[in-house]
């Protein structure tokens, strides 16, 4: 049971109805931690079982004679209020009192707190009374937040490392930046989570960046943890070229996953990438992607580029025209279509029946129309 400090008195925390520190609660407590026995009601939810044709659910209880009640919070308010007590004052000029100087390694004196003090603190007497065992740990200190992130099973400093390797950019943190990290993180007096808050803050900036500007290897240092923008600047000087090229490299992704999503072995045309290029130089922020998420996410546009291939047996060119007016450029595509051979087959062979001749006059172009009406549908939604 966590946050037993909630109804600590004199904490910032305050009181809180619902937590162990409440009192009504700790009344509660008291009858469930000696050795008894309770009743559990089962849930039924919306139907009763007596209405599905089953017997009404019996009430299951349990003893608590085995069972071990942990609780634990912080008292920070209490700590403090020991500190002032325990720790020793000097008298200095004017009356004014100067604390002697402590250890670095951080400390907990809730060690030396008694039942009354956690009274004083806002716990019932029955309530502490029936807790024997008490065990005050320290606070992370700086060498403990080293080998949090060097030791520690899934640490956090692995996965920075595996997201980058994620992005194609090998990261290698040296033993004085693990230091540093640790040193920043104990300053947030967090515990473990300021470790977190520190490699987010240092590695920000280097994940949108690096991936786009071709840097395919990342060494962090105490300098880079100190001044994370310095070390990224440095890296970005002279990368105009590689940033070129990560940008054509994704202008050929974008047809390799329209080919993986559709099987529709499409190429762009030069002047889509070269718009696409121009806009990825003066916006660095979007990529070429992004640019085509309207193209790759298109399944109207992707029916009509099939009923071309079926017709003609090639596909277009995507133009710069289907970017900026996809309606109209599917249209004059399918506008431009030949007329359907009068003995194609269908390719379901649903039993429906066939497409009408081509050389009728009243004919109707049953292909050209549906996928005319899929792209308009999608384009709609």
């Amino acid at each position: 049971m966590d946050k037993l400090c909630r109804g600590e008195q004199g904490s910032a925390s305050g009181g809180s109805q619902g937590v162990p520190g409440n009192r009504g609660v700790q009344s509660t407590f008291l009858k469930v931690m000696e050795e008894t026995e309770i009743s559990l009601q089962k849930s039924q939810g919306m139907i009763p079982q007596i209405f599905l044709g089953g017997e009404p659910s019996q009430p299951q209880r349990i003893s608590t004679k085995h069972v071990l009640f942990i609780f634990s919070g912080a008292f920070t308010g209490l700590d403090e209020r020991l500190k002032q007590k325990c720790v020793p004052k000097n008298m200095g000029f004017l009356g004014e009192e100067t604390e002697v100087a402590e250890s670095d390694i951080p400390m907990s004196y809730l060690k030396q707190a008694t039942s009354a003090d956690f009274v004083d603190a806002g716990l019932e007497t029955e309530f502490i009374g029936r807790i024997p065992v008490r065990v005050a740990v320290d606070p992370l200190g700086t060498r403990d937040l080293e080998l949090v992130l060097l030791q520690s099973e899934g640490s956090v400093l692995r996965q920075y490392e595996r997201d980058f390797e994620g992005y194609g950019v090998a990261l290698t943190v040296g033993r004085e930046a693990v230091s540093k990290i640790a040193e920043q993180a104990a300053v947030e007096k967090t515990g473990a989570r300021g470790l977190v808050t520190v490699l987010e803050r240092t590695f920000r900036e280097f994940k949108y960046e690096l991936p786009c500007a071709g840097v395919s290897a990342l060494h962090c240092d105490a300098a880079t943890v100190e001044d994370p923008s310095a070390t990224l600047a440095r890296l970005l000087e002279g990368v105009e070229g590689a940033r070129e090229s990560v940008r054509r490299a994704d202008a050929v992704r974008v047809e390799a996953e329209i080919f993986a999503q559709h099987a529709l072995n499409v190429t762009l045309a030069p002047s889509l990438m070269e718009f696409l290029l121009a806009e990825a130089r003066a916006h660095p922020e979007r990529s070429v992607r992004g640019l085509c998420a309207p193209l790759l996410d298109e399944s109207g546009l992707a029916a009509a580029l099939r009923t071309i291939e079926k017709r003609t047996g090639t596909l277009p060119e995507l133009p710069l025209e289907l970017l900026l007016d996809r309606e109209a450029t599917v249209t004059r595509w399918l506008g431009e279509l030949p007329e359907a051979a009068e003995d194609e087959d269908d390719e379901d062979d649903d039993g429906e029946e066939p497409v009408a001749s081509a050389s009728s006059d009243e004919s109707v172009d049953e292909p050209l129309t549906d996928a005319l009406r899929e792209f308009l549908d999608a384009a709609v939604k």
